[in-house]
């Protein structure tokens, strides 16, 4: 794609999802991009997620195409698998780049009594406005590409290395 956004990024894969958000069934678009060009669209981020779904008239993710390697498949016993190819991994960076171009400040896991785990995500406050109407969005595509659940708020993130004042 050229784009006066992009610059040259190359698109890996453009998937067309259909996600159910409370009860009705919604198309979602998610371009998946090399990780490393990740970083070149991060600039642009604002401007360009208004533009796609202008163009495309539905919910545009953008998201780095990452592999997961089994840990038991190796050409040579003596070879490691790198820590960006575990499921962890994989991911949490998932989680990451669902939410760009907010930062997550924290996360908590939650045990429930029926023993399923929910993932409470807390994203800084300043990026709510953006990212408001699209927690529903996040939180389905993420629970089907990963079959995880979680629970996005915003919080104000705390600042602790101002002066007070006297």
């Amino acid at each position: 794609i050229r784009d006066r956004y992009m610059g040259d990024v190359n698109v890996a894969e453009a998937r067309e999802l259909e996600v159910n958000i409370k009860g009705r069934a919604r198309k979602v678009f998610l371009v998946l991009i090399p990780p490393p060009a990740l970083k070149f669209i991060g600039k642009s981020y604002r401007k360009l997620l208004p533009e796609l779904e202008r163009r495309l008239k539905a919910p545009v993710l953008i998201v780095g195409k990452r592999t997961i390697e089994s840990k038991w498949i190796k050409a040579h016993r003596s070879q490691m698998r790198p820590r960006t190819r575990t499921l962890t991994s994989v991911h949490e960076a998932i989680l990451e780049d669902l939410v760009q171009p907010s930062v997550i400040i924290g996360r908590r896991i939650r045990h429930r009594i029926d023993g399923s785990r929910v993932a409470k995500v807390t994203l800084d406050q300043a990026d709510r406005e953006f990212l408001e109407d699209k927690v529903d969005i996040i939180q389905a595509v993420y629970k089907k590409l990963t079959t995880k659940d979680i629970v996005i708020d915003f919080k104000q993130d705390h600042v602790f290395y101002n002066n007070p004042k006297q």
